[in-house]
């Protein structure tokens, strides 16, 4: 009777394994499909931080012509992805979204994020430059 009993427990953990792994991969299926999945947009659709056509290159990448680089080429070398859309529709130029999201993390992640930015050589947009500022002021004087 004890054995019978340990044995349905044992049935019911295997059970719930199975089902807990098939969740798993269920799970690392959708975020496959969602890693992989493309987006349309407008060719005219603006960026939801600076308001230009995320077809075109950012407003903030004309600033790198007045210290005599073309921003065509900039942009070329640029290690980011040109854009990026959100699920909800949100479009933003990669350089856009790195000036409104990297000022809201924590300092240990705004490090990881700046130390990155540096490895992949992001031209630093004008927008860039002052966050980074910004961000190393506040990191000093919360020290």
């Amino acid at each position: 009777n004890d054995l019978a009993a340990r044995d349905r427990r044992v049935d019911a953990h295997v059970a719930a394994e199975k089902e807990a792994r098939a969740k798993i991969d269920a799970c690392k299926r959708t975020l496959e499909e969602l890693r992989t999945r493309e987006a349309v947009i407008g060719w005219d659709e603006p960026c939801a931080r600076c308001g230009g056509s995320v077809s075109c290159i950012p407003f903030s990448f004309h600033s790198f012509a007045s210290e005599g680089n073309d921003p065509d080429e900039v942009d070329e070398r640029c290690g980011l992805p040109k854009l990026y859309v959100f699920p909800c529709g949100m479009c933003f130029h990669a350089t856009c979204l790195l000036e409104s999201a990297v000022p809201r993390l924590g300092r240990r992640r705004r490090a990881e994020a700046t130390a990155l930015m540096d490895a992949i050589d992001v031209p630093l947009t004008f927008g860039l430059r002052e966050m980074r500022r910004r961000l190393r002021e506040k990191d000093v004087l919360k020290a």
